[in-house]
């Protein structure tokens, strides 16, 4: 069950050191989310960088920062994302695990008949996007309601996949096909 914060709460955190990160997700959305449900969004944040990546961490200039808002009442996550840094984009997820594995894909947020990967970019998942899936440590996603407490235990992250198509992979910054930066989500 999705835990929700009291509108004193979230403008508390809205006006704290998030304001700066929610900043392009509150002017797409407004601070409910864009979709009435008030009290029902839970907002989550991400910080991205090669050294998150795992099994073996990046070295690599680029960076981003992710919001990710859960909709109890949509029935929905909105996922912003911003990226600097990034060349050769080839596929953006968000994945089930822990900080400390690597876990399989839950959603698309980005693949390559998407066109060019955006420096900002927004994805609506919904039920029928989730793609079952077990991390190696036992963390389970099979249901939509399971994602989203997932979500609020920091048991998701996302990556972000490189690839230059030049052999051999994993050469530096834009050739990191299992993940060039990464981001555990957190409160």
């Amino acid at each position: 069950m999705i835990g929700f914060i009291s509108k004193k709460k979230k403008a508390w955190c809205l006006a704290g050191g998030i304001a700066a990160l929610l900043a392009p997700a509150l002017s797409l959305t407004g601070c409910d989310g864009g979709g009435g449900g008030g009290d029902n969004v839970v907002n989550m944040r991400s910080t991205l960088d090669g050294q998150q990546e795992r099994p073996t961490p990046r070295a690599t200039p680029a960076s981003g920062s992710a919001i990710v808002q859960l909709n109890a009442t949509n029935n929905t996550i909105e996922v912003f994302v911003n990226t600097q840094g990034l060349t050769n984009v080839v596929a953006a997820h968000l994945h089930v695990g822990s900080t400390a594995e690597a876990g399989p894909v839950i959603f698309d947020l980005f693949v390559p008949g998407d066109g060019v990967f955006p420096a900002r970019l927004r994805k609506t998942l919904t039920p029928a996007n989730l793609k079952p899936g077990t991390s190696p440590s036992g963390i389970t996603a099979n249901s939509f309601d399971e994602v989203l407490n997932r979500i609020q235990e920091g048991n998701t992250y996302i990556n972000i996949h490189t690839n230059d198509n030049v052999a051999p992979p994993n050469s530096g910054p834009g050739d990191f096909p299992g993940g060039e930066i990464r981001g555990q989500v957190v409160r």
